[in-house]
């Protein structure tokens, strides 16, 4: 079963699971009663995303943790023998610094997000400890790629935004200098990340980042240069000077528990990066806001 079908991370998840596993049997949604269905193993993607999690973390509460506490209770009453749970890297706090190894690196939340996302997993790992399911907690750096449908708004995405701006402005516009430092994640790997769990019946805390720690700064330059090919011409970058930042903390999300399974990263940066400026191409017009 997976759950956030409709969204951003889940429909590229189902989209995945459709063409590289045809011989699984996906159910989408939240059934009310799991015992009226068979199931091996629940891909919980739903929850609320950072920004509405801001503007209302009392629904950031009731969604990304009570939702998922529900769920496992369900699932350990049904028996059902695995659940993977899609978290977030900023669980360790903000800014991102030093290695954020998973047995290592205490978290630190500072946003209802990643405070609630942090809670769901802590439920996860509970219910592993007592055998009551194989629970996976995956944390995720800054995933990106086009989405299923250009109903899913996900361009707050600094990726995605990127690209959309290319597309329909001709200029990428940077809100600040560009010296934050981001790992940056394909979603082509994360949902080879979930598949590799699932079919490994992998259980504990793992990171799942690209390996790819850059600028914001060199992702916008990156972008302009993939969109020169694909659109015809080289975006300007427009940086914000007028903002004043300290030096950016160096950190890494190591991978390298995940990477003991046997799982290696395709790393396939420029040829998500094409497919989401040939989305947003597709779907949305120079001088069209989004």
């Amino acid at each position: 079963m997976l759950t956030g079908a409709s969204g951003y991370l889940g429909g590229r998840l189902l989209d995945h699971f459709n063409r590289q596993m045809p011989a699984w049997k996906v159910i989408c949604g939240l059934p009310q009663n799991l015992n009226d269905i068979q199931l091996d193993a629940i891909v919980h993607a739903a929850g609320l995303d950072a920004v509405n999690c801001a503007r209302d973390p009392s629904l950031a509460n009731e969604v990304n943790f009570r939702l998922t506490s529900q769920l496992l209770q369900n699932a350990a009453i049904n028996k059902i023998r695995q659940f993977v749970f899609l978290s977030t890297v900023h669980v360790y706090g903000a800014p991102l610094t030093g290695v954020l190894d998973e047995k290592m690196a205490v978290p630190l939340p500072l946003h209802p997000y990643a405070a609630t996302k942090l809670a769901a997993e802590n439920e996860v790992l509970f219910y592993t400890k007592e055998k009551l399911l194989n629970g996976a907690v995956l944390r995720l750096t800054n995933a990106f790629g086009a989405p299923m449908s250009p109903s899913i708004k996900r361009w707050e995405l600094i990726v995605n935004d990127l690209c959309r701006m290319a597309v329909t402005d001709g200029r990428l516009h940077l809100r600040s200098s560009g010296r934050q430092l981001r790992d940056f994640v394909t979603i082509t790997d994360v949902c080879r990340g979930v598949e590799h769990v699932l079919e490994n019946d992998l259980v504990g805390l793992f990171n799942l980042g690209g390996e790819l720690v850059l600028t914001v700064r060199e992702m916008a330059e990156l972008v302009a240069e993939i969109a020169e090919s694909v659109l015809g011409f080289r975006p300007e970058i427009i940086v914000n000077d007028d903002v004043q930042e300290k030096d950016w903390p160096t950190f890494a999300v190591p991978i390298d528990r995940l990477k003991a399974t046997g799982f290696s990263l395709l790393k396939n940066v420029q040829v998500e990066i094409k497919q989401t400026l040939l989305f947003c191409r597709e779907n949305f017009a120079l001088n069209q806001p989004i």
